[in-house]
């Protein structure tokens, strides 16, 4: 079996890792030993800051440099297929570095599809705001956006980023049952903000509570005050084979029942009475739930339901709107729209 020695030059020693990360299982063994190289010569982050990788042009730069003597055990733990974002401390999602742990689940590159299409439409609707004196004059000037299921907060950050980079001004609320996740999420919030990443005109809340309790949203003071709600809830079958790696999340993010949907009721419920009148819903799922999620928000009166695929064809989440009467109270189980 490969291994790794002290007297490795960084060339070196990322090949040896490639090798012995394959005969591990990992499915990309060269692209994950070089990213461990990344962060392995990063300098020590302070502060609270999440570790940051050095580029690429510094691994070939280095390349006949000794090994930093962290590698090898590095390459150890992720050859026990421990995830790299728990060895290193760090995650990357929609161009930020995070802090990460195994109290919180690891966002994933497929999430980055659903911040796309949100950012698609709010962006949208925020440049029509600004361009027409007469409706920025009678709309408000702050879209809010709420986030169930919000874990470490990874969509809120990620658009809270890109709502600063555009200079508007956002409310966004995150909602989690996980109190350890939702502290993560105020760290990387924090040292966000002191990168400047996120702006003093975004406003950043963190709740905890059970999407699932029918009283959350009326506690929260939420009803009815969100331009869109979203969320990644658990959504993966029970018996579903899935990697070590996704079994070092936290199982209660991972999964939901024999079908994956024990949520999707209540949770629909929570985002039907946090939506305004006017409202975009985006929910993310299984991709052997596609057809059940569109059934589900259409069987609630949802207009313009649309299913949505990730890179590689595999149904990922789903979208809809909420139009209803300025005057409508929702109930404590958010209602039907009809």
């Amino acid at each position: 079996m490969p291994h790794l020695h002290e007297t490795d030059t960084v060339g070196g020693a990322i090949r040896a890792a490639a090798r012995l990360l394959a005969d591990a299982g990992v499915e990309s063994p060269l692209p994950e030993a070089r990213l461990l190289m990344a962060y392995a010569l990063a300098p020590v982050p302070e502060h609270g800051n999440p570790r940051r990788p050095v580029p690429a042009t510094e691994l070939f730069t280095r390349s006949e440099d000794p090994a930093p003597a962290v590698f090898a055990d590095w390459v150890d733990r992720r050859g026990r297929r421990e995830p790299l974002q728990h060895i290193v401390g760090a995650a990357f999602f929609d161009g930020l570095d995070l802090l990460a742990g195994p109290a919180a689940f690891l966002p994933r590159p497929e999430t980055e599809l659903m911040v796309d299409w949100v950012w698609r439409e709010v962006g949208g609707v925020l440049k029509n705001m600004q361009s027409a004196p007469l409706t920025a004059a009678l709309m408000p000037d702050e879209i809010t956006i709420v986030d169930l299921c919000t874990g470490p907060g990874s969509i809120a950050l990620a658009l809270a980023a890109r709502l600063t980079r555009h200079g508007y001004r956002a409310r966004i609320v995150g909602v989690d049952a996980n109190f350890k996740a939702l502290d993560l999420a105020r760290a990387n919030e924090r040292q966000l903000r002191r990168r400047g990443e996120i702006g003093e005109r975004v406003h950043l809340e963190w709740f905890g509570g059970d999407v699932a309790d029918p009283g959350l949203i009326m506690r929260l003071g939420l009803v009815a005050a969100a331009d869109v709600v979203m969320s990644n809830p658990p959504y993966v079958p029970s018996e579903s084979p899935v990697s070590p790696e996704v079994h070092a999340d936290p199982a209660e993010a991972v999964f939901a029942g024999a079908d994956g949907m024990a949520l999707m009721e209540p949770l629909l419920g929570a985002m039907l009475q946090a939506a305004a009148p006017r409202c975009l819903l985006a929910i993310e799922h299984d991709d052997s739930t596609g057809e059940a999620m569109a059934q589900l928000l259409r069987s609630r009166g949802l207009r313009g339901v649309r299913g949505h695929r990730d890179l590689a064809g595999r149904d990922r989440f789903v979208s809809a709107e909420v139009h209803r009467p300025p005057t409508y109270v929702p109930g404590a189980s958010g209602g039907s729209l009809r």
